[in-house]
Formats: structure tokens, C-alpha cells, sequence
């Protein structure tokens, strides 16, 4: 089995440079926050949050594990 290094550019992203990212509003990225779809971290309490990416690679990883083979992304 091969060895993958994946470097995450910026572990953390604030809501608004989240929502920029992946064309939201800040408003639909809160939700997703408060639904549990988005790890983040709060370093303050009441303070502002911001989306956790490493621990978002990490459950992107996991999910595409448990996919059955033939629905798995193929690069061939």
C-alpha cells in the first residue's frame, strides 16, 4: 500500500471565506454548522466559529471508505 502526504493549505476558514469558497451564503454555511454537517471550532465561547477543513478532509476520507468499490471515484 502506498503512503499519500495531503497538506491542507488553511486548517481553519472563517464562515465567510467558507462560504466564498464553495459559492453558499454564510447564512446556509451557519446552518450547516448548527445541523452538525460541518466540524468547526469556537475558540472563545460565544466567539467566532470557524470551519474545522482538516477535520473536514478526514470525514471526506472516511465516507469515500465506506462506499461500495463500484462507487468509488476512479482516476483510470
Amino acid at each position: 500500500m502506498s503512503k499519500i502526504t495531503i497538506q491542507v493549505e488553511k486548517p481553519l476558514l472563517s464562515i465567510k471565506a467558507y462560504a466564498q469558497l464553495v459559492n453558499e451564503s454564510e447564512k446556509a454555511i451557519s446552518n450547516q454548522i448548527d445541523d452538525g454537517m460541518l466540524p468547526y471550532v469556537q475558540p472563545k465561547p460565544r466567539g467566532k466559529r470557524y470551519i474545522n477543513m482538516t477535520a473536514l478532509l478526514m470525514l471526506t476520507l472516511q465516507a469515500e471508505e465506506k462506499k461500495p468499490t463500484h462507487n468509488r471515484a476512479s482516476w483510470n
